[in-house]
């Protein structure tokens, strides 16, 4: 018997016993790893063993259930891994092989030894290796757009205020009307927003004003009068068009929007040694 205490590994060497018509090899040793754990290493053996003439792989099982879903291949040998609880900390882990009376039982007994030391190094390594951190996920609220709405209607009435002045309105209050909120979207990096705009600015009072004067010339055409009536049509369809246009771009255009979350690519490589070999390969998170 070999002990290990420290890891929790006690080892009983494989016996070779006959039962019925069949015989069997078995061994166990008591470990304090998880049944999962147990089940990972045990699916994870690949032992091969000389019985009789040719070699012959075993087909490892843990419990009633195999671990690889393809077909046997002839000649295969089931070796059964199961485990019993011992206490609330230690289970014993038992590999069992069981084969008709005529076949030599030395290669297979020295085949099951292998697997055996194979699992228990695979769950010293399981038990010594420190746990993963852990992830703590924390739930944050998505970010919101922000509106700069106010400051174009700012704009805007800067703009007609100045009108109140006949010398400043062509200029200030026309010019500060169609550039001051494209300018203000093109600052905030609102590249298409600000053309967008521009074109409301331009277009929605021009197009009122073209439907205020049809309709004022329908009005004055019925009532056979002159052409003020067009022209008082137009001024209020072209001032309803500004005034449409400066609440359209403010309440839909002034906003900036959240920018997308970076996608954070970590690449880690990962070097697991064990008693036949070892494993290399990559850890990727996306």
């Amino acid at each position: 018997m070999r002990a290990s205490a420290a890891l929790g590994v006690v080892f009983i060497s494989a016996q070779a016993f006959a039962q019925d018509d069949s015989q069997a090899v078995r061994a166990h040793f008591t470990s304090r790893a998880a049944p999962q754990t147990i089940r990972a290493a045990a699916c994870s053996l690949r032992p091969l063993s000389t019985v009789g003439e040719q070699p012959r792989s075993f087909d490892v099982r843990f419990g009633n259930r195999r671990c690889v879903s393809t077909p046997l291949s002839d000649g295969s040998i089931a070796l059964i891994v199961r485990t019993e609880q011992r206490d609330d900390s230690q289970r014993d882990v038992i590999l069992e092989v069981e084969l008709p009376s005529d076949v030599p039982l030395e290669e297979l007994q020295e085949a099951v030894e292998d697997s055996r030391l194979e699992l228990e190094n695979r769950l010293t390594l399981a038990m010594a290796a420190p746990p993963p951190p852990a992830v703590v996920v924390t739930e944050q609220a998505p970010p919101k757009r922000k509106w700069y709405g106010a400051v174009t209607l700012g704009i805007d009435g800067l703009a007609a205020a100045s009108c109140l002045t006949i010398i400043l309105c062509p200029f200030v209050g026309l010019g500060g009307f169609v550039f001051g909120a494209p300018i203000l979207h093109w600052v905030h990096g609102n590249v298409g927003k600000g053309f967008g705009s521009l074109g409301i600015r331009l277009a929605l009072p021009a197009a009122a004003a073209g439907i205020g004067a049809a309709i004022g010339a329908g009005a004055d055409q019925a009532a056979r009068s002159g052409t003020s009536g067009a022209t008082t049509a137009a001024v209020i369809g072209f001032l309803s068009g500004v005034v449409g246009a400066s609440l359209l771009d403010a309440l839909v255009l002034a906003y900036d929007d959240p920018p997308e979350p970076k996608q954070n690519v970590r690449i880690l490589p990962v070097f697991a040694p064990a008693a036949s070999g070892a494993t290399f390969g990559v850890l990727g998170a996306f």
